[in-house]
């Protein structure tokens, strides 16, 4: 159910039993101590900010038939994950502000990267953005202080605003003829340009 485990401030292990279908969301909302959790592929939906505010989550498994990710904003230890092949969005603030993420890996399946899905993720140093995305939206990588360089897909028609703003260490972004939109600020304070 929702808010499961929320506030359980020093939880440290979860063993979830396969069969479960559906962790609602804020199931695991503050739970600090919490530092790994290995999901059974039996689960095949995980509500908005399962895991947020989980500052010392540093590994997680994430199960095969999910379609969404959207649970991890400010798990500041994170510092990988991988997505599994066949997600096809990242949810709005997905990683919001997980400060020790520095790699991540994204299927091709996914098709839609939402508003502010990697903001303030000042460690990531490289991420490939895949073929199908079409909009890289606001904020998405705002504050990616790390990030050196972006090849954009020419899947891609539009770059929100702000999209890359803050991005100091930003040295080389490929932009494809695709894209026919670019909005305000969205290189701003790229300083390494």
């Amino acid at each position: 159910s929702r808010d499961a485990f929320a506030y359980c401030t020093s939880l440290k292990n979860v063993d979830i039993a396969y069969g479960v279908e559906i962790i609602e969301a804020y199931a695991f909302h503050y739970c600090n101590k919490l530092e790994e959790i290995e999901l059974p592929d039996s689960i095949t939906e995980l509500g908005g900010e399962t895991f947020r505010l989980c500052s010392n989550l540093k590994k997680v498994k994430l199960p095969v038939y999910i379609k969404e990710v959207k649970e991890f904003d400010n798990c500041t230890s994170l510092e990988s994950i991988e997505i599994p092949y066949g997600v096809e969005t990242i949810g709005r603030s997905s990683f919001y502000n997980c400060t020790s993420l520095k790699e991540i890996y994204i299927p091709d399946t996914v098709k839609k990267i939402h508003t502010y899905a990697f903001w303030q993720c000042t460690s990531l140093e490289n991420i490939e953005i895949p073929y199908g995305v079409e909009d890289i939206e606001k904020g998405t990588f705002y504050g990616c202080q790390s990030l050196k360089e972006i090849r954009i897909p020419d899947t891609v028609k539009k770059i929100g605003e702000s999209a890359f703003a803050g991005c100091s260490s930003l040295e080389y972004i490929e932009i494809p003829d695709s894209v026919t939109a670019i909005g305000n600020y969205t290189f701003q304070y790229c300083t390494s340009l």
